[in-house]
């Protein structure tokens, strides 16, 4: 059985699969968390920091409520991640709650932080996207806001893991790198093009696989895998965090 996340509350499911029952539980017990604060959302409605510049740059995809929402669930995903959770029993889970409600505000602010910086970024691409542009280079740029769109999303801090969140700068960077000099060599840059959307269609393939069901952790990095490959083709200089050729993440697909 696993804690499953209902939106206003949760409640206790069979799981047919033990990376189901994984994945259920800690969407759950988050859930269960946020839920057992007091109006968690209020003291970082009233403390965050270029409140007005965040709700600029996020009114594109929601309300600053919402962004504030997704801060929280955020922080408290990364406070789980510090203290080994999910946990199963009462006594636990009360002990982790009593340490999500004394970090809960540092954390979301802390996480504010880095994105305020993620959310400044993409709306300088917003804005370069927009620009005037002659027909060679419009299909790079097309990549690069459908690459926009699949990162920055309405409820994207909380349903992307952190390890990849505190990477969003540098791929953001890399993207605007990108445009800045794909009139240099745009087919070079159509070349790289075909070759991440190759990728893509065989990565979609594969989650298609898993369309009534949790996706598997290693799956899932495949995403960021792509990202990685994509600051190796685009913007080198910026460097990559693990090495990836289009070979490796063929081999994780399979």
């Amino acid at each position: 059985p696993a804690l499953c996340d209902k939106g206003n509350g949760v409640a206790l499911e069979l799981c047919d699969s033990v990376h189901r029952q994984e994945k259920m539980m800690w969407l759950g017990e988050r859930k269960l968390l946020a839920l057992s604060i007091k109006d968690p959302t209020s003291y970082l409605e009233q403390h965050l920091p270029n409140k007005s510049k965040l709700a600029m740059y996020y009114q594109p995809l929601g309300s600053i409520k919402e962004l504030v929402s997704d801060l929280v669930l955020g922080a408290i995903d990364k406070i789980m991640q510090e203290n080994n959770a999910p946990v199963y029993d009462e006594a636990s889970f009360n002990a982790l709650l009593e340490k999500v409600k004394g970090d809960l505000n540092d954390t979301a602010l802390d996480l504010a932080l880095k994105v305020d910086s993620i959310l400044m970024k993409a709306h300088e691409l917003k804005k370069l996207l927009k620009g005037r542009l002659s027909l060679d280079v419009a299909y790079s740029y097309k990549d690069v806001g459908t690459q926009l769109d699949s990162l920055v999303f309405k409820g994207f801090i909380s349903q992307t893991p952190l390890k990849a969140l505190l990477e969003y700068p540098r791929y953001l960077d890399a993207m605007i790198y990108r445009l800045s000099k794909v009139n240099k060599d745009v087919n070079r840059d159509l070349m790289y093009t075909r070759k991440i959307e190759d990728l893509q269609e065989q990565y979609k393939t594969t989650l298609n696989r898993y369309k009534y069901s949790y996706v598997p952790n290693d799956l899932e990095n495949v995403k960021y895998l792509i990202e990685e490959l994509r600051v190796s083709y685009f913007a080198q200089q910026l460097g990559v965090k693990v090495s990836v050729s289009d070979k490796r993440i063929l081999n994780e697909l399979k």
